[in-house]
């Protein structure tokens, strides 16, 4: 991260000195740490070796200046952590029980900054915080991992307390609120009215929930969560009130299609100090395998009916589930998504997905977290006071982690003025190349022409498809030439293969397995694809299809390699189409240059 890059937005960062010096000589020697660039600075991770702080530390590991202390109420597993990791912080291993004497746990370790990344913090009792108020107490820094929205909407009871330590007391410093609400600023940048504000979480099957997170779902699973709704606070019910979403992050492979579930987050409660005029809101989770989340459902309406009081005692064998039925794909994701009036007084849906790849998912909760305390490192501290993580940071500030991680991601806008792919690919569409841009840039009609060579399938059925379609017929090196039309929301593509000529329709998918897919029709066929950015080069890698307007089984996709590229200046493509069981199709591939105007 650049050292002279403001990591924190404006008005909510201090620099230097500001905000951290308290009285007594632990308090003098915890100042010089932070500092001091020779004096390491000390960070408490209490849940340091679980699925969340295990994920931080091992991201704060390869921070200089650190030194981290990996606690939890085993010792001996915090060391067992610890010992697997090449760090270039100072690691060690130490134990503490929130449930214990935490005054006197923290005056004996004296931390800079205390995390709170252990959980559930529903169950934190009638002294919730304690490890808060502790830290204060002791004049050291707090964050926390926390996602009930109770706990961090009334973190702020702390301020006195905190202003009086010079110290901050930051709660939620997780995916919500702090990255949901960095994402809120940075939508909002295009309206001039947000009605609603929706958003949710796909985690991977493989993601490896922790204890902590059933325990939370378990609590509030069945029972009222406040919301906003045709501008009145409301409630739902959690996890069964549902709505479907496609997370799709522009120029990526998108997720399948999901359900989501309400869940308590932070964002709801908080709702007002993203705008008070919002009129709805609605925030879901999308636990996988689908099964799963049906029982879970099932579950959720028996405590709603009063059949049960809560999940509680279900947490060991939804845990047991969870831990073992791990299959799909290792793809995760999120997305936040504003409705409202935009700079030009229409009705738009704007959104923001994201997809993380494997093991990169579940670190996303921790990098909040992270970004605060490498700004600390750097002398670059949030002000003192307690408060929720909604304004501390910035996309541009997780813009910096996310390079790290195998993450795609980006915004969209559901306006139809761009053109259709500029449309599909939002954020990524300065990506392409200019070449291509120039061919997709239609905004009334456009001609291309140049060469192609095309193959044919020799089986009967590929030839019988061919035909239907209306592809061309085998050739080499035959002139080609293409008009590409737009009439409203949808471009129609003419192609002249050396006098052979055929058509197709294509428009944004919009709804159901179609949604957020560039899809195109040949004749009979209609095929949803995803186009997916990589290198230069634009990849159409088919989803879902039908034939005579009847869906038809994945199994039976059509296959095949088809993409964009520039070669030597010029638009190239290369269009693969087969079936399972019939084999090849067509395939024609060749370039094309615009026609003088």
């Amino acid at each position: 991260m650049e050292a002279d890059r403001p990591l924190l937005p404006a008005g909510k960062r201090a620099t230097g000195t500001r905000g951290m010096l308290v009285k007594g000589t632990r308090h003098n020697q915890r100042f010089n740490r932070m500092n001091d660039p020779s004096e390491k600075m000390r960070v408490l991770v209490i849940g340091g070796y679980g699925t969340f702080g295990g994920h931080l530390v091992r991201r704060l590991a390869s921070q200089a200046g650190l030194e981290l202390l990996v606690a939890g109420r085993s010792e001996e597993k915090a060391r067992v952590f610890i010992s697997g990791l090449n760090a270039v912080a100072n690691l060690q291993s130490t134990r503490f029980d929130r449930d214990g004497a935490v005054d006197a746990q923290l005056q004996d370790i004296a931390p800079d900054i205390v995390v709170d990344a252990s959980g559930p913090f529903q169950a934190y009792g009638n002294d919730r915080y304690r490890v808060a108020k502790s830290a204060i107490k002791v004049g050291a820094h707090y964050l926390d991992l926390a996602d009930d929205s109770g706990f961090v909407a009334g973190i702020d009871a702390l301020n006195e307390q905190a202003m009086q330590s010079r110290v901050f007391a930051i709660s939620g410093a997780s995916t919500s609120p702090a990255l949901t609400s960095a994402v809120y600023r940075q939508l909002a940048r295009h309206f001039t009215t947000v009605e609603s504000f929706r958003g949710g979480i796909a985690p991977s099957p493989h993601a490896g929930v922790g204890i902590s997170i059933v325990q939370a779902i378990a609590a509030y699973a069945g029972k009222a969560v406040s919301l906003t709704r045709d501008g009145k606070r409301t409630t739902g019910i959690a996890v069964c009130d549902t709505q479907d979403y496609s997370i799709a992050a522009p120029g990526a492979l998108p997720l399948r299609r999901r359900r989501f579930s309400l869940v308590d987050i932070p964002d709801l409660a908080l709702s007002e100090s993203l705008d008070p005029q919002l009129r709805n809101t609605w925030f879901g989770a999308a636990p996988v395998p689908a099964v799963y989340h049906w029982l879970l459902r099932v579950l959720a309406a028996a405590v709603h009916s009063g059949l049960f009081r809560s999940l509680s005692s279900f947490v060991p064998v939804m845990h047991y589930v969870l831990s073992r039925w791990s299959f799909g794909a290792h793809r995760g994701g999120m997305f936040v998504e504003l409705a409202g009036t935009d700079l030009s007084g229409h009705h738009v849906t704007c959104c923001w997905d994201l997809v993380a790849e494997g093991e990169d998912g579940p670190v996303i909760p921790t990098l909040a977290a992270e970004a605060i305390i490498r700004a600390c490192a750097s002398g670059r501290a949030p002000l003192p006071g307690a408060r929720p993580a909604t304004d501390e940071l910035e996309l541009e500030d997780f813009a910096a982690l996310f390079a790290s991680l195998r993450v795609s991601y980006g915004e969209r806008s559901s306006s139809k003025t761009p053109p259709l792919v500029r449309r599909i690919l939002g954020s990524r569409w300065l990506e392409l190349p200019q070449a291509l841009r120039d061919l997709h840039d239609v905004r009334e009609s456009s001609d291309w022409s140049g060469q192609a060579s095309v193959t044919r399938g020799s089986s009967p059925l590929a030839r019988l498809i061919a035909t239907i379609v209306g592809f061309p017929p085998a050739g080499s090196t035959m002139p080609v030439q293409v008009t590409l039309t737009r009439d409203d929301d949808k471009e129609v593509w003419k192609r002249n293969f050396d006098g052979h000529r055929f058509c197709s329709e294509l428009t944004a998918g919009q709804m159901g397995a179609y949604a957020n897919l560039f899809r195109e029709r040949f004749g009979p066929v209609r095929i949803g694809m995803a186009l997916v950015t990589d290198n230069g080069k634009l990849y159409l890698l088919p989803k879902c299809w039908q034939f005579f307007g009847i869906p038809m089984p994945d199994c039976l996709l059509p296959r095949g390699r088809m993409l964009e590229y520039v070669e030597d200046g010029r638009f190239r493509f290369h269009v693969e189409i087969g079936f399972p069981l019939i084999g090849h199709v067509v395939t024609y591939s060749g370039w094309l240059c615009a026609n003088p105007a």
